[in-house]
């Protein structure tokens, strides 16, 4: 089992510590999550409007939160071998 999948389960691995484990399923805002990402706070929002953005949390109109194993796994689905890979429009 990779690193990723282990990340969902709790187990008694002394490789899954608590801080490793707040790390990617603690709730971040926006900017973090931009940052974290390598794009603009626009950008992330833009996104979200078009319906292709990470998972989110939507805890009121104005507060949005995300995790940044959902971070993670949204980039790891953009991942191409080529550039005649099947695209995705973004």
């Amino acid at each position: 089992m990779n690193q990723f999948n282990r990340l969902y389960e709790i187990s008694d691995d002394p490789g899954d510590s608590a801080e490793e484990l707040d790390y990617w399923h603690n709730l971040i805002d926006e900017h973090a999550a931009a940052a974290f990402l390598g794009l603009s706070v626009r950008t992330l929002q833009g996104f979200r409007q078009r319906g292709n953005s990470p998972v989110f949390i939507k805890i009121s109109a104005r507060c949005v939160r995300y995790r940044r194993i959902d971070l993670r796994a949204w980039s790891d689905g953009l991942q191409r071998h080529s550039t005649s890979a099947c695209t995705v429009s973004i």
